[in-house]
């Protein structure tokens, strides 16, 4: 991927990401909000880590790491998520712009790190036009200098966390160098060999499931806890009405378009046990993944060898919905 995209992709979801941390921050306490938002990241984090099999941490660049994510993501956010409940998240991400500038001044100190003066300039003129644009909101309406104070301050952790996540990358031993089970595996020369390696595998295989799985149903709960599986599903109800589902049934087609019946099983299985879903629904959505689901799984793995991913997604979309609508006319001509 490009790093230019990478970057959009980023900047993309951390402006969305801040309108949902500006509501939250209005119902819950600062530090409540923000605990509960490192849990989700460190599911996801693993979810990460089993889904791609890298568990690779280097012990050279931990600290630094560690130093990173305590800054960034637990003393800065404190600061910036009180901004954001008292300031607005606008005013508060007004400040941000700031944080290219003070993350090439850390960069100079801790890494030894400087810029061209084209750059120093254009930082420059960038301070100038933030610093307009701050002073003709100042005039237009309140705004807490204590709280901005305090949003400055979380800005500047952020930055050094940032700073010590390049340090980390700086230290880091070659990839080459990174020891794989895999790499280090021979072909069997014996039955016994054979079926230890297949016993290892299938080990693996399981744990890696039950992992996936207990993190998939705790992710579940917290999103039902803060209501966010309803602005997950929203957008889709119009979509799966047309396909002959009710909305009822939106959360689990994401999981089963996402993460395929095998993961995804034990959470549908849960959402039906729970009342959330009924059955009339539930056999509906039966009768449309059985045709069409893992289509993000299967899609990228085809797509990877060539295969149109229209040519894969549209049949098995326009089946999956005429057999749902006719399962829906067979069930009301009884």
């Amino acid at each position: 991927m490009s790093p230019y995209l990478a970057v959009f992709i980023s900047s993309l979801l951390w402006a969305i990401s801040t309108q949902i941390y500006a509501k939250m921050v209005q119902k819950l306490t600062v530090y409540r909000f923000n605990f509960y938002k490192s849990v989700i990241s460190f599911v996801c984090f693993l979810l990460a880590c089993v889904l791609t099999g890298n568990f690779y941490f280097p012990t050279q660049a931990m600290p630094y790491l560690l130093l990173s994510g305590f800054l960034g993501f637990t003393l800065a956010d404190l600061f910036i998520f009180y901004s954001f409940s008292k300031n607005g998240p606008a005013r508060t991400l007004m400040f941000s712009s700031f944080s290219p500038s003070i993350i090439a001044v850390y960069s100079y100190f801790i890494l030894g790190k400087t810029l061209p003066m084209s750059k120093v300039a254009g930082l420059f003129f960038l301070l100038l036009c933030l610093l307009f644009i701050a002073l003709e909101r100042k005039r237009r309406g309140n705004v807490s200098l204590r709280v901005a104070l305090l949003a400055i301050i979380g800005i500047n952790i952020e930055a050094l966390g940032v700073v010590f996540t390049k340090k980390s990358f700086m230290v880091l031993p070659d990839m080459s160098q990174k020891i794989s089970l895999l790499s280090n595996t021979r072909a069997a020369s014996t039955l016994w060999e054979l079926l230890h390696g297949w016993v290892f595998s299938s080990f693996r295989l399981i744990l890696k499931i039950i992992i996936l799985v207990s993190l998939l149903m705790i992710l579940q709960k917290i999103l039902q806890e803060f209501k966010l599986i309803e602005m997950l599903t929203k957008p889709l109800s119009p979509m799966l009405k047309f396909m002959g589902l009710p909305e009822s049934t939106t959360f689990l087609w994401i999981v089963a378009n996402s993460l395929g019946l095998a993961y995804g099983s034990a959470v549908m299985m849960e959402e039906v046990k729970e009342g959330r879903v009924t059955k009339k629904d539930a056999d509906l959505l039966n009768y449309h993944v059985a045709i069409s689901h893992s289509n993000l799984e299967d899609l990228l793995l085809f797509a990877a060898i060539g295969v149109s991913i229209l040519w894969m997604m549209i049949p098995r979309l326009i089946i999956a919905i005429a057999v749902v609508w006719g399962r829906k006319f067979f069930v009301n001509r009884k």
